[in-house]
């Protein structure tokens, strides 16, 4: 297991870490485990054969979103986001990324689950 801390910053944040996966292999990605927003502007994931931009899948507690071009994971607590490698081997997991977490962004969060869940309930 690979571990890194980070932390909210006005800053771009940037991580690579060298892996040896399995094809199809998804790994938990738990960057920050208060709620918040991480924009991620690259994920890539380098092999000897070039480089393949990486999917998100939301976790239990997290929501992915494809917004301005980037993708925006939204944090609620642990295990909230999954990383599906597209190929297997020894390679590079290289992400730059931006997290936003205060009471603004909180209160933020909270109105973005409101209007979903009400988009929801009107759905059933």
């Amino acid at each position: 297991m690979f571990k890194q801390h980070f932390f909210p910053s006005a800053s771009w944040q940037s991580f690579r870490a060298p892996l040896d996966i399995s094809s199809g292999t998804v790994v938990a990605f738990d960057p920050y485990q208060t709620p918040s927003y991480i924009w991620i502007r690259k994920a890539l994931w380098h092999t000897t054969d070039g480089y393949q931009t990486i999917g998100f899948k939301p976790g239990r507690y997290g929501i992915v979103e494809e917004l301005y071009g980037m993708t925006r994971l939204t944090i609620l607590g642990p295990n909230a986001v999954n990383i599906q490698f597209p190929s297997g081997g020894s390679g590079e997991l290289e992400l730059e990324f931006l997290i936003q977490s205060s009471p603004t962004i909180l209160k933020k969060l909270i109105g973005d689950l409101w209007t979903l869940a009400n988009k929801e309930a009107r759905r059933i």
